[in-house]
């Protein structure tokens, strides 16, 4: 169970956006939305995407500063 949980780690976000792009795919598809609302819904999967690849990235920044063992790294 825990090899599952470090494999999905970083990667649900991902997981989530593609199953609702799917989801909103074949909703389109079969008549139920329409192409705004599907244009819509590839934005909304694009930011959350961006986003996480944002917040990834400061939390490894922040980790190395506060890891730092002296200023210069804090300078940077």
């Amino acid at each position: 169970m825990s090899s599952i949980k470090n494999w999905l780690n970083g990667k649900r976000t991902y997981i989530v956006v593609v199953m609702g792009l799917l989801t909103s795919l074949l909703a389109w598809l079969d008549g139920q939305i329409d192409s705004k609302a599907m244009v819509v819904a590839v934005i909304v999967g694009a930011y959350a995407i961006f986003n996480r690849a944002g917040t990834a990235k400061v939390q490894k920044t922040v980790e190395a500063l506060l890891a730092a063992p002296d200023d210069t790294a804090r300078e940077k």
